[in-house]
């Protein structure tokens, strides 16, 4: 027994187990995230002595394979406290203006959570311990990304608020022992997997009997086995005694899992590896990620960070990690977890994260309609991207699921077609490693959707016209975030189309000088004088000037309206002598237009036509006239 543990026996604070105590401290490690999901889990651990004043800075490790989106993550913050009652204890506040906290992420996205007041879980063993637990998705999310990019990612954090290094001494208290960071994320591919995060504050001898799993473990292949995925169990343990303590034992399902936990693998400033340093608290991690898919490995299968190895030794001079390959007690099937930690009171536990591989049912694990025998079990690997076709739920990487396809489609990717057939929308390629649509490059995309978001390898809409570069006449990118051709009705360098008017310009780009009847060109010609505003639908008008102040309209000929203007000469205001000017001649009225222009309307035989009955018309004005009867001034004909 050290020093601490005789202080509390003496105080009558000693170890709990499982049955309780005097105090009858109930036993808080409890499932904060308990999901069956196609996705993994990256954990990691961060401790350093800050004060009341200043910041310890500093930075936890995660990896997160590509194509990864985090949904969820919890930042477990451990604290020893002077000896006080559970129902009671909190941590005092800093110093005015100086809270005590811990803040995750950068200046963008982090999350600051104070760490005075009441702590999530407490308990009292030789000191009092307690356990900050907080929600940290968001400023996690924002450091990885929407989509990971494949790879390690750095998230950085900063604490204040320790006292001053614990030394062995209750005197400098609170002090903050370190902090374990446990992240979620989901794939589109890969295996359905328990992951599995328990939070709480397990103080000195502790065991729990009833740690659930969301779905039975699939555990059919050996430990020898290629594509035997090993499951992490990764132990989040911190410790307020500044010596080297890896001598604590931890027993799962009836199977001494180590006997050497401890130690402070997660203070990277301790020159002697965490050991023995007048430091304020020792914490240590099993920290892991998340491998990219490939062959003998599933995306997602684990990988130890920062030294730790999940089926092996940790780098020496470490004697243990505090991450272990649980298929050794985790056998095919088992739904609940027996934990036993043997503490000495110095240490608690703060967190436990498990990821295992999870069956659906016991004798179709990934529940395609083929069982696991007629897959192969854990031997057969048809697309060898690391997961085993029992577990696969598309195990010839078609973008098909099995359940979609007959016993040979399963495993031929031809059948029944293209891979590519079997994906539609904005993710239009079957991308063969993964057995996921998506896309590549924006070529993949249609026009709709221009753009290949490289992370999420999804196609999405255009924001500038480059992303419609190499797409031929359709170059601009549209309001709909499309590609698009440019407008059609668009005037070129000034010049108008030739079957649109734009802006008072004529068919053939020439001004109209006349007036418009009903918004129709008069044949391209201008108008001469006064019009007789009469036009024929959709035809032009045949204005005929005569003597000053009165118009008469010429006939429609052949539905051709031909613009016969006649200059004769004008006897005193009196009535025209019948001398009338050849019909090719055309007084300009002061317009500025060609005079003597041929009409463009109509051939000869029009203009003969519309000339004699004119000739007729002006004969029977005059004998009118003569009679005294009203000449009208405008007359339709059709």
């Amino acid at each position: 027994m050290n020093p601490r543990t005789l202080l509390g026996a003496l105080l009558g604070l000693g170890a709990v187990t499982a049955g309780g105590d005097a105090l009858a401290q109930p036993v808080t490690l409890r499932a904060a995230y308990n999901e069956t999901v196609r996705g993994g889990l990256t954990m990691d651990g961060w401790g350093a002595l800050s004060s009341p004043t200043t910041y310890a800075t500093g930075a936890f490790h995660l990896r997160i394979p590509r194509g990864g989106r985090v949904v969820w993550a919890r930042l477990l913050s451990d604290v020893v406290m002077r000896p006080q009652p559970v129902e009671t204890a909190t941590v005092p506040a800093g110093p005015d203006g100086s809270p005590r906290e811990v803040v995750i992420g950068g200046i963008n996205g982090g999350i600051t959570r104070r760490l005075e007041g009441r702590p999530d879980f407490v308990r009292t063993v030789s000191f009092t311990y307690g356990t900050f637990s907080t929600d940290v998705t968001s400023a996690v999310r924002f450091a990885v990304g929407a989509v990971a990019p494949g790879g390690d990612v750095e998230v950085p954090v900063r604490e204040r608020g320790d006292e001053g290094p614990s030394n062995g001494s209750v005197s400098v208290a609170p002090v903050f022992e370190g902090h374990a960071l446990a992240v979620v994320y989901e794939l589109d591919y890969g295996p359905r997997r328990n992951l599995t995060v328990y939070e709480g504050n397990a103080a000195g001898a502790v065991r729990v009997t009833d740690l659930p799993l969301r779905s039975p473990v699939a555990n059919r292949c050996p430990a020898t086995s290629l594509r035997g995925e090993a499951f992490p169990l990764s132990i989040a343990l911190a410790s307020e005694y500044s010596i080297c303590q890896e001598d604590n034992p931890l027993t799962i399902n009836g199977t001494l899992v180590s006997s050497l936990l401890g130690g402070a693998d997660d203070w990277p400033d301790d020159p002697r590896g965490g050991c023995n340093g007048p430091i304020a608290g020792l914490v240590t991690v099993g920290s892991f990620g998340g491998a990219e898919a490939g062959d003998g490995a599933a995306a997602g299968a684990p990988v130890g960070l920062e030294g730790d190895n999940v089926t092996g030794a940790p780098m020496a001079p470490r004697r243990d990690d505090e991450l272990y390959d649980a298929r050794t007690f985790l056998a095919d099937g088992v739904t609940r977890m027996d934990f036993n930690f043997g503490g000495n009171g110095d240490e608690v536990v703060m967190a436990i994260g498990l990821q295992s591989l999870a069956r659906d049912q016991m004798t179709d694990a990934d529940n395609d309609g083929y069982d696991d025998a007629a897959e192969g079990d854990c031997g057969v690997d048809t697309d060898r991207d690391g997961t085993p076709d029992y577990l696969d739920l598309d195990s010839d990487n078609d973008c098909l699921p099995d359940r979609a396809e007959t016993a040979v489609g399963r495993i031929d990717a031809a059948v029944p077609g293209a891979p590519d057939a079997n994906c539609v929308g904005g993710a239009p390629v079957c991308d063969r490693a993964a057995g996921v649509c998506g896309c590549r490059m924006d070529s993949d995309c249609p026009a709709t959707t221009p753009v290949c978001d490289p992370m999420a390898r999804f196609c999405a809409a255009c924001t500038t016209n480059a992303g419609c570069a190499g797409r031929g006449a359709l170059s601009v990118c549209g309001a709909s975030g499309a590609c698009e051709a440019p407008d059609a009705g668009t005037p070129d360098a000034g010049t108008p189309d030739a079957s649109v008017m734009e802006a008072g310009v004529s068919d053939a780009g020439t001004p109209d000088a006349g007036v418009m009847d009903g918004g129709v060109m008069d044949a391209q010609l201008p108008d001469v004088g006064a019009d007789s505003a009469l036009a024929d639908t959709g035809s032009v008008d045949a204005a005929v000037a005569d003597t000053p102040g009165m118009d008469v309209a010429a006939v429609d000929v052949a539905a051709v309206d031909v613009a016969v203007v006649v200059d004769a000469p004008v006897d005193a205001g009196g009535p025209d002598a019948g001398v009338e000017a050849p019909i090719d001649v055309m007084d300009d009225g002061g317009c500025g237009c060609r005079a003597g222009a041929p009409a463009r309307s109509g051939g000869g035989l029009a203009l003969t036509l519309a000339a004699l009955a004119l000739s007729a018309r002006r004969r029977r004005a005059r004998m009118q006239a003569r009679e005294g009867a009203a000449v009208p001034l405008a007359r339709r004909y059709g």
